[in-house]
């Protein structure tokens, strides 16, 4: 979803501005030598995950934990196996030890900046942008001049951006699949659910396409609070990064490269929360840090609210993004992270996996899915990622209590993936491909899995050859067929136009 924000409006979440600073700097630097995270399989790296006969998958991102930052993120993704839970605290720490390692112990606060009120704004902005780039280890062109403005007037602007970004048949035709998949509830209104998601939770956004920088606060009195500096912090990153190398990115969403994009987003995402993260360590006392948790978790409440899907998409760039670049920067410092930009990631996959991205293995094309018959329009045809296919087995039908066992190690069986829908006035047929990664759990099994969990109830009718499963049900009825490294999913208003999409 809101593929293109990468050039329209590169935002923080209010909540996820605190991941380095409220969450605590002792948690994350207590535990900086405990193992953890998810397996970064490629095909150099042959591992055996669920479902294969497997030993236990390790914690995964967004599973579980204790502490604050475990608890915020608890009230982000609302726990549990497969939520954006506590474990995200591990795999951080596990994967950013090298860098948290960069700031010294009890350095918080004792640097140069000063206290609010101690300095004008511009002198404060000055100090931050000077700490930012000494971390990141990149000059500024120019500081640009922030514009700070109410909660309100960001929600404003914000929801502009969305408008202009973002076209209501888009997302209407993308929540049409999502529907179908069992991802959101009927009758989902995605263009006004986006718009609304966004508007409540940003918190500053840079515009690199004019390169101005807006912050929800306010900064007259003395200089910006803790929260703000750290905000801040998040968005010079992206400014710094955008004069200096140059943010990827294109104004025009295309499904075809949906995948891709939301990847490249993450990259930008991850760099950027991951310089929080050490300006918060070096520069903020952990008092100021505190300033605003209570915003901040209101935020996540509504979060928590929003299908789970709608969640994890909001998310993922910031949690699994800093994942990712702190991979690259325990592999070659900020010049590894520095040369990405010339060549993002092509996947989600690999993000969630950035030993992937390290060996070079891109994603494969699946094979295009028949067409259901005559009278069916095609809508456009977008890419599936494994972050998506990780949703979907987190929450099959929108709910995490069905979430498939190790959901994470079995989204490492994807190795391409492809969504396409087809209406037929109010009906609706969709077909998903995807490609099996080697050596990894087959997703033949992992989605026929899904399906069950996600659309209880149905009869299950005699499979045909290759066919994994074949149901009637209740609302729409479903073929999964496999061949080779071929898995395909028919979703159609009968068992005779599901088993021709799945080919």
């Amino acid at each position: 979803m809101a593929e293109g924000r990468a050039r329209v409006v590169v935002a923080v979440a209010v909540a996820l501005a605190l991941l380095g600073a409220a969450a605590g700097v002792g948690a994350l630097r207590k535990s900086s030598d405990d193992g953890g995270g998810e397996q970064a399989p490629s095909r150099r790296t042959t591992t055996t995950g669920a479902g294969a006969g497997g030993d236990e998958e390790p914690a995964a991102p967004g599973e579980g934990g204790d502490g604050l930052l475990g608890r915020l993120l608890d009230a982000l993704g609302g726990g549990g196996s497969g939520a954006a839970g506590g474990d995200a605290t591990t795999a951080v720490v596990e994967k950013c030890g090298n860098a948290l390692a960069s700031v010294p112990v009890g350095s918080a606060g004792l640097l140069p900046h000063r206290k609010k009120g101690d300095a004008s704004p511009a002198e404060q902005l000055a100090e931050i942008a000077k700490g930012l780039q000494e971390l990141r280890q990149l000059t500024f062109e120019h500081v640009p001049e922030p514009v700070y403005v109410t909660a309100e007037e960001m929600t404003r602007r914000v929801q502009a951006e969305v408008e202009k970004s973002l076209s209501p048949e888009a997302t209407a035709d993308e929540a049409r699949g999502l529907i179908a998949l069992g991802a959101l509830p009927d009758g989902t209104d995605l263009h006004e659910l986006t718009a609304k998601l966004l508007g409540e939770q940003v918190a500053g956004f840079y515009d690199p396409d004019t390169g101005e920088l807006v912050i929800a606060g306010d900064a007259t009195s003395g200089g910006p609070d803790g929260q703000t500096r750290i905000v801040l912090a998040h968005e010079l990153d992206h400014a710094v990064v955008d004069q200096v190398i140059g943010l990827p990115g294109d104004d025009t969403p295309d499904p075809g490269a949906a995948d891709a994009e939301l990847a490249t987003l993450a990259l930008i995402e991850g760099d950027a929360t991951l310089a929080m993260q050490l300006y918060g360590l070096a520069y903020v006392p952990l008092l100021d840090q505190l300033t605003g948790l209570g915003g901040a978790v209101a935020s996540s409440e509504e979060l928590a609210r929003m299908p789970y899907f709608v969640q994890q998409n909001l998310l993922f760039p910031y949690l699994s993004g800093l994942v990712m670049v702190c991979a690259l920067y325990d592999a070659g410092g900020w010049g590894a992270v520095d040369a990405a930009y010339k060549a993002p990631p092509s996947s989600t996959a690999q993000v969630l996996f950035p030993e992937r991205y390290l060996a070079g293995d891109g994603p494969s094309d699946p094979r295009d899915p028949p067409a259901p018959g005559t009278g069916w329009k095609a809508l456009p045809r977008r890419t599936f990622g494994a972050a998506e296919l990780r949703w979907l087995l987190e929450a099959p039908g929108g709910r995490t209590a069905k979430a498939i066992d190790h959901a994470g190690r079995r989204a490492g069986g994807w190795d391409g993936g492809e969504l396409q829908v087809w209406t037929d006035g109010d009906r609706t047929a969709a077909g998903l491909s995807f490609v099996q990664f080697p050596g990894q759990p087959p997703l033949c099994a992992t989605m026929a899995a899904w399906y069950t969990a996600a659309f209880p109830g149905g009869v299950k009718v005699a499979n045909e050859e290759g066919e994994e499963l074949a149901v009637d049900g209740t609302r729409q009825d479903a073929v999964v067929r496999c061949a080779g490294t071929d898995v395909r999913i028919g979703i159609a208003p009968d068992v005779a136009t599901a088993r021709t999409i799945a080919g």
